[in-house]
């Protein structure tokens, strides 16, 4: 057969139509010798052809599906190794490339050939390496791919994993096998698992083992390739082998690591303590590979994790709605393959200059040149690409492991808190690393660590560690991690120059501080860290300002705020040293003076504990804020002037404002800062001021709130000049708003604070300072309420919402309208967003006691709250309007007894017209407890209050004429649902319904639980008597309102159900019919059933159980009569001496003025003792007051004292 003929300038659409053909007329039966040749020729002519050019067209797509057809069927096992590599390079191109686009049946005919060679063919290891190329190809078709049947063919062939030979012992070429071999394992992992066709459990377990495995030889050739190169005899021969054996060496631990990293990013194996032992053994091995000066382990071996006693993670509430605890981030995507992103890095060479890391550079390559082999700047390149996967594969475990399973290896493999400068922890890897791109990734790491074991963290002690100390506690081992945290952050933010490692530095920084409890640590930790985060305050890069600006957010939001935190935020001192180009032209560079210490990181602990600046030394007490408080009161006073809208920046440096609060205010106010950076610095002022240190801010309000407000209205006038602005945008209005009500919020809390305190003039002051704070921002906060952008509108009405009663009380009357018709015109917004917060404000501002006798604004929010909350479609809406609903039937229930009382004294008449507001509250009430539990919860407070408000007087008739339906609400809201919230507000209201005239509201026979024969003969009456609807319906209604309460303090899984539940049966004056041993019976099986605890998160409120059950018995005690004594005590006779454990506990712990019904009941008791007819009666009565006596052990305990 004659070779295909050439042409000088073929045309490539030609050329393949005739290689097809001729390929194609090929027989399988043909045994010409000259078909191998001519086969390989047309192989080698097509490898030439443009693939992404060429068959991008659609119609080359057939013919070439044919042709690989052809191919399968004519080269077989027994072919020339020519040919099988030739048609193997040509399947390995054209299926990475992807272009072209194979049918199924061709890429599955491609997959029986593959594996039938790679069964049958001969074992030449470079033949069976080609075709393993060629197959990992294939496996990105995961829907062709066997995945189980090719991962047994892997890991079973001897030629492949399956070997148990020693390194030294296997053939040549096998280290290129292996490495191939793996590669396709992770290609499977990789393309199977990402679309759910996950191989089976036992083998991916076996995948791990024969993965761990192969890491442990490769560690041991490393170690023999280390003794290798340090004999000084060997050929150019020799030393090319044993490069590239090292090469494809490290491949195949680059391809190991990534295939641990997907089987721990996709959770395909259980994440257990052991599992997570293993994989940081490998994590402490490879974190410094082929970093100089750091000999590698021989072998990886599991960490164990250290025996401790972790306390329970505690979140603690929010102080600040809009201050939100920054949690771990929980990543639902897998951890990224760095093989697949096509990422670059920048590693050093031997010779100093940077070449380009890239992880898929030399991951396909079948040839590698002699002159590569020479060079090394591959094998550093190879060496960072372990270390790279090494890192992935450690953030993945962080991603996918419990905190606290995790936290147990911190002092192997995150700090070991010693001064060993070789220890193979991730402090030291972020010491020691020369690439920027793996630096970063490690510092990402260690925030996420960070900030997942902080619960763990805060519970740290500070030790003293002497060289005679034989023991160190845990958490004495955590301080000394932290200290070891804080001198690496330290030395990275002061040695590095690349913006992306300063940035993810400074992030981990910020992370290290929520994380440290500086108050129960030695000072001069924070002191040292922020010394080195406050230069790139004024970075030129955004991102590195934004994280700087963090950090000292961080630090600000510490809590104690130590002494030594204080100074650091009030320091208003700037280092004047030459500008640098990274930093900010024109503004100094604050670095400061750097020990010689901090510019290496090859420091000795000596020269570390040398590290001391005279704040180490000066004394914590010191008082650095001593401002003259008449400066104070005069720029108040100065702020009730018209505010101008020019600012100077410079206007601040002769201030005394700190450090920090000048930069923010210079970013805030320059419109041509980036936006993040403006924000970052709202975000800081509003922490200053509601942390610890707000006397910083608080005190210089009059120099703060001008730049405020004009960026409220350069603000407006933006919106106003481009109407059309992206909405994904975040105003900076948004965060000014939000940073005032910050600020209103200090200082309702501070207003607060000082109401309980004897200093009548620094509630004054107080009180002066937030009512200039209102005046000089309501007007324009009132604007921002007008604003285009819905955000913005919101945010208005929280800070509208959050203004003092004090400070709206002494508010002109022109200002207090224009606050409560903004928060009115906010109800009818078209945005649900800005309803409910209107809806909130408003439901704040009821409770005021300025609005208390404003009759006008009273009616109107009942109409507007009556109807948002049964029309609107929101359910936040719904939500905010009925607890504006219930805020305001509070109220109103404290002014209708109010005006009852006054008309009873002076004669005056009702101000609010009940008769027409009560009946539309209560079917809003009613038809709200039907709805959603957030909804229900609030609707069944209000609910009580409406019933209350029901009867006015004894004068005056009953404004609802049927309450049955809403008292059935309350009765289900109570015993019925899971959210105990609204449980426990229909037990209080219940409660409060019972304590005023009940037979006034509710049906006749309340009182008594509901008769099977009474439901019975209603039903046939209903179904005779139609006319009777009505009065059949009361009969259905017999209540059930006692009984249910006495299960509720019996059986219910909440204690705070059980005490409220308590209490609405101490809030009912008279039982009436129903039977009083009942009530006897079921608080003495609520008293024992206190012992035991449903869960520990209602242990704290199980005290407040018991009095409130000791209260109550006290109250049934007072009520029964001596016909009641021997039901009574043929109930609870065999529990008197428990029930009287726990009256005599609380008799001992409450307060005396808490004791009246306890008293009474044992006056009443021993009433009936003396009024009893019978002897049994009598010493009944005795024995039960004897319940109620009290301890006379410590009352003479001082007359026993001699």
């Amino acid at each position: 057969m004659t070779s295909p003929p050439r042409t000088d300038r073929p045309d490539p659409a030609a050329r393949f139509r005739s290689l097809a053909e001729r390929l194609a007329a090929l027989s399988t039966d043909d045994h010409d010798p000259d078909v191998p040749s001519f086969v390989h020729a047309c192989l080698c002519d097509l490898d030439r052809l443009d693939y992404p050019g060429f068959f991008a067209v659609a119609d080359h797509h057939e013919r070439l599906s044919l042709l690989v057809e052809r191919l399968c069927a004519v080269v077989q096992p027994a072919a020339e190794v020519l040919l099988l590599r030739a048609f193997c390079r040509f399947l390995a191109r054209l299926l990475r490339d992807r272009r072209p686009r194979l049918p199924d049946r061709t890429l599955a005919c491609c997959h029986r050939w593959i594996l039938g060679m790679l069964r049958t063919a001969p074992p030449v290891a470079r033949t069976r390496a080609l075709l393993l190329v060629a197959f990992k190809s294939l496996s990105a078709h995961a829907r062709i791919v066997d995945a189980d049947r090719c991962l047994r063919l892997l890991l079973e062939d001897p030629g492949f994993l399956g070997s148990s030979s020693e390194p030294c012992e296997r053939p040549p070429g096998s280290s290129e096998l292996r490495y191939r071999a793996v590669d396709c394992v992770r290609a499977i992992l990789f393309h199977g698992c990402g679309t759910g066709l996950s191989p089976a459990p036992d083998l991916l377990r076996n995948v791990k083992h024969v993965v761990l495995d192969v890491v442990s030889s490769c560690c041991c050739c490393c170690c023999c390739c280390c003794c290798y190169c340090c004999s000084s005899s060997s050929s150019s021969s020799s030393d090319r082998e044993h490069r590239e054996d090292r090469l494809y060496r490290t491949r195949t631990l680059r391809s190991c690591l990534s295939v641990l990293t997907i089987l721990t990013a996709r959770r395909l194996l259980p994440c257990s303590v052991d599992y997570v032992g293993e994989i940081l053994g490998v994590v402490r091995t490879f974190l410094f590979y082929g970093v100089r000066d750091r000999c590698p382990i021989a072998k990886p071996a599991p960490l164990r994790p250290a025996v401790m006693n972790l306390p329970e993670p505690v979140r603690p509430l929010p102080r600040c709605k809009n201050f939100k605890d920054r949690k771990a981030r929980s990543s639902r995507q897998p951890a990224r393959n760095v093989a697949a992103s096509g990422e670059t890095d920048a590693a050093p060479t031997s010779e100093g200059r940077v070449v380009v890391l890239d992880a898929d550079s030399c991951s396909d390559s079948s040839d590698t040149s002699d002159a590569e082999f020479a060079d090394d700047s591959l094998l550093l390149r190879i060496d960072s690409t372990v270390r790279l996967e090494t890192v992935c594969l450690f953030r993945a475990l962080v991603e996918r492991s419990p905190s606290r399973d995790l936290f147990g290896f911190w002092p192997q493999i995150v700090a070991t808190g010693s001064p060993r400068d070789h220890a193979r922890v991730l402090a030291r890897s972020v010491l020691t690393e020369p690439v920027s791109g793996i630096k970063r990734r490690a510092l990402t790491v260690l925030g996420e660590l960070l900030t997942a074991a902080r619960p763990f963290l805060m519970h740290a002690e500070d030790v003293d560690r002497r060289p005679s100390a034989s023991f160190v506690a845990f958490f004495g081992t955590v301080s000394l991690m932290i200290k070891e945290l804080h001198f690496t952050l330290s030395l990275v933010l002061s040695c590095e120059t690349n913006v992306a490692v300063l940035t993810h530095g400074l992030k981990a920084a910020a992370a290290l501080i929520r994380a440290t409890p500086y108050a129960r640590l030695s000072p001069g930790l924070a002191r040292r860290l922020l010394r080195n985060c406050r230069p790139y305050v004024f970075h030129r890069d955004p991102t590195v300002r934004v994280a700087a600006l963090s950090a000292f957010e961080a630090i600000a939001s510490c809590d104690p705020v130590t002494p030594e935190i204080f100074r650091i935020l009030a320091n208003d001192s700037v280092a004047d040293l030459p500008p640098d180009s990274q930093f900010l032209p024109g503004l100094s560079n604050p670095i400061g003076d750097r020990d010689a210490t901090t510019t290496t990181t090859t420091n000795t602990t000596d020269e570390r504990e040398r590290e001391v600046d005279a704040e180490d030394v000066r004394d914590d007490d010191d008082d650095d804020d001593d401002d003259d408080d008449d400066d104070d009161d005069d720029d108040y006073h100065r702020l009730e002037e018209p505010v101008g809208n020019e600012y100077d920046e410079t206007s601040s440096r002769g201030t005394n404002l700190s450090f920090l609060v000048r930069r923010c205010l210079d970013n805030v106010s320059d419109e041509t800062m980036n936006t993040p950076v403006r924000l970052q610095s709202l975000r800081l002022i509003g922490r200053l001021a509601f942390g610890g240190a707000g006397s910083l801010i608080l005190s210089r309000l009059p120099l703060i709130l001008p730049v405020l407000i004009r960026v409220i209205d350069d603000d407006a006038d933006d919106e106003d000049r481009h109407c059309h602005r992206d909405d994904s945008e975040t105003p900076v209005a948004l965060h000014v708003c939000r940073t005032l009500e910050i600020l209103a919020g200090c200082f309702s809390t501070t207003v607060d604070e000082n109401d309980r305190c004897s200093s009548d003039r620094s509630t004054a002051e107080n009180d002066d300072r937030a009512f200039v704070f209102w005046n000089a921002v309501l007007d324009p906060v009132a604007r921002l309420a007008r604003h285009p952008r819905t955000v913005v509108r919101e945010a208005a009405c929280d800070c509208l919402g959050s203004v003092h009663s004090t400070v709206f009380a002494r508010l002109p009357r022109q200002k207090a309208v224009l606050i409560i018709t903004v928060l009115f015109g906010a109800v009818r917004d078209t945005e649900s967003a800005v309803r409910a917060a209107g809806l909130r404000s408003l439901g704040m501002l009821v409770a005021l006691p300025a609005l208390r006798e404003e009759t006008g604004f009273l009616m109107d929010l009942a109409d507007v709250v009556c109807s948002t909350a049964a029309d609107d479609a929101n359910l936040g809406v719904r939500v905010k309007a009925a607890w504006a609903l219930a805020n305001l039937c509070d109220r109103l229930r404290g002014l209708v007894e109010r005006n009852c009382r006054s008309r009873d004294r002076e004669g005056t008449e009702p101000t609010i017209p009940l008769g027409t507001l009560l009946p539309r509250m209560y079917r809003v009430c009613v038809q709200g407890s039907k709805d959603n539990d957030k909804v229900k919860c609030n609707a069944v407070r209000a609910l009580g209050s409406v019933l209350c408000l029901s009867v006015v007087s004894d004068a005056e008739p009953r404004v609802l004429k049927d309450a049955s339906s809403g008292f059935e609400a309350l009765v289900d809201s109570a015993t019925v649902g899971n959210d105990m919230k609204v449980r426990w507000n229909a037990c209080r209201a219940l409660g409060l319904i019972l304590s005023d005239r009940p037979d006034d509201v509710l049906p006749s026979s309340w009182r008594v639980r509901s008769d099977p024969e009474k439901h019975a003969r209603a039903r046939f009456v209903f179904s005779l008597r139609r006319a009777r609807v009505c009065l059949i319906r009361d009969s259905l209604s017999q209540d059930r309102a006692l009984p249910a309460l006495c299960d509720l303090i019996c059986d219910s899984p909440n204690f705070k159900v059980r005490t409220n539940a308590a209490w609405a049966l101490y809030s009912c004056h008279s039982y009436g019919r129903y039977p009083i041993h009942r009530l006897w019976k079921s608080l003495v099986l609520a008293f024992e059933n206190t012992r035991h605890v449903p869960s520990y998160v209602e242990y704290p409120h199980r005290d407040a159980l018991l009095r409130q059950l000791c209260v109550t018995l006290g109250h049934v005690a007072g009520c029964t009569e001596v016909s009641d004594l021997r039901n009574v005590w043929a109930e609870i006779g065999d529990h008197v001496d428990d029930v009287s454990g726990y009256v005599r506990q609380f008799q001992e712990t409450v307060v005396p003025e808490k004791m009246g019904d306890v008293i009474g009941a044992r006056a009443r008791l021993e009433s009936c003792a003396r009024d009893a007819p019978s002897v049994e009666e009598r010493r009944i009565a005795r024995s039960l007051s004897r319940i109620f006596e009290r301890n006379e052990r410590h009352d003479d305990l001082d007359s026993t004292v001699v």
